[in-house]
């Protein structure tokens, strides 16, 4: 059974150096209405599954609270008895945290998103056009135009975008950007939203990639506002061995220039030896991560929705993440982003799976499994109509970085 820790503590612990994983055990609806920042949200129908894949380790301090204590006072039973030790709930669940002055936040992945957010409204690390401006061209010049889509292939084929867009998924996008460069043509960057193509368009630019590069403005969902019809994206065609060099060379020197930190397959060994609570995240597409050999115990999750989804994926807070992947090209730019979001211990390691098997360390084809969060649900799921949908999202969305709680952990952690 757990302790309880009460509000004052838990916001202490929150933008401490300390190791622990904050959990809200309610569902995605109670979850996207109101809960604190930094949490990880896991039902009790599958935390008993789940948690201990994601945080192996059972002596790291858990926090669990729900609207009142009695949901959260039940997964600390049931994790107990998966024996995880340092169990903590929160006493008088979120009320309570609410009653003490503390504000929560709204949505999902709202940390990622609200950093898209700074790096899009604060930063300007981008070009922007509307959806209007993209009507124009693809009315007066469709041929110069090339619009690519940065989201997972799964998600695109679910909703569709733009016409003529390719789908180039996450951070695959870097291997294959320098043939599309070529072309010559206008590159406009879109995702659903916001966060996805700002990342997308904003990482184009920190290498180098600086005329031709435009980010749609709320990406799909400003197409619909505007008129336009989604449809089936075109898959992209495999990058050539020239645009994968170059991409090797720009991120080489970005990795150089901001200091990321790679380490060799034996200090990873060491590391986890030591019992330090170390996840490896391999960052390829998860099919490919299916049906290839990967380091044992890793954890599948494609590099750019680990940006976009920080609290799905980094559910252990300050722990040592180590980013692996076929080359280093997407865990360099995926650790240049939670570097510059204020997330420590990022590392990558060198040479990645390849490395890590001529070490002679253990591989597998096995993948860890994960239950299936049946509340789960989109956007699109809550407001069925995609003119009031978009308009909801965007207007959500667009609001992030001027809320001050939203913007207090970059604040505290010096990102802005």
């Amino acid at each position: 059974m757990g302790h309880g820790i009460t509000a004052n503590e838990l916001h202490e612990l929150l933008y401490s150096d300390n190791t622990f994983a904050l959990i809200d055990v309610r569902g995605q609806r109670e979850y996207q209405t109101g809960h604190i920042f930094g949490a990880s949200r896991l039902e009790n129908n599958i935390i008993a599954d789940n948690l201990p894949v994601l945080v192996p380790y059972r002596d790291i301090p858990i926090i669990l609270y729900s609207t009142v204590s009695d949901r959260a006072g039940r997964a600390a039973e049931i994790l107990s008895a998966k024996g995880f030790s340092d169990i903590r709930v929160l006493d008088g669940g979120i009320s309570s945290w609410i009653n003490a002055g503390y504000d929560t936040v709204e949505g999902i992945h709202v940390q990622s998103k609200a950093f898209g957010e700074i790096v899009g409204d604060i930063w300007h690390e981008l070009t922007q056009i509307s959806p209007a401006k993209l009507k124009e061209w693809l009315c007066s010049d469709v041929d110069n135009v090339r619009i690519l889509e940065v989201r997972p292939v799964w998600e695109v084929k679910k909703t569709g975008s733009i016409q003529g867009a390719v789908s180039v998924p996450g951070y695959e996008l870097f291997p294959v950007i320098e043939d599309y460069v070529r072309e010559g043509r206008r590159i406009v960057l879109t995702c659903a939203g916001r966060t996805r193509s700002i990342i997308a368009a904003a990482s184009l630019k920190r290498l180098g990639y600086i005329d031709n590069i435009y980010e749609l403005e709320n990406g799909t969902r400003g197409w619909i506002l505007e008129g336009g019809k989604l449809e089936e994206a075109v898959p992209a065609s495999a990058p050539t061995d020239e645009s994968k060099a170059e991409a090797v060379k720009r991120t080489a020197q970005l990795a150089a220039e901001e200091q990321l930190r790679f380490i060799l397959p034996y200090e990873l060994q060491e590391m986890r030896a030591a019992g330090r609570p170390v996840t490896v995240l391999d960052t390829r597409q998860k099919a490919l991560f299916a049906q290839s050999e990967h380091i044992d115990g890793s954890l599948s999750y494609e590099g750019g929705q680990i940006v976009q989804n920080t609290d799905d994926a980094l559910i252990i807070h300050n722990a040592d993440y180590v980013l692996a992947d076929c080359s280093d090209t997407v865990p360099i730019m995926t650790a240049y982003w939670l570097k510059r979001m204020g997330i420590p211990n990022i590392s990558i390691l060198k040479g990645g799976i390849s490395a890590w098997k001529e070490a002679g360390y253990s591989v597998t084809k096995e993948s860890p499994v994960l239950l299936p969060d049946k509340s789960a649900f989109s956007e699109e799921d809550l407001i069925p109509d995609p003119i009031a949908e978009a308009k909801h999202y965007i207007e959500w969305e667009s609001k992030l970085s001027s809320q001050d709680s939203y913007m207090e952990y970059f604040r505290r952690k010096g990102v802005i």
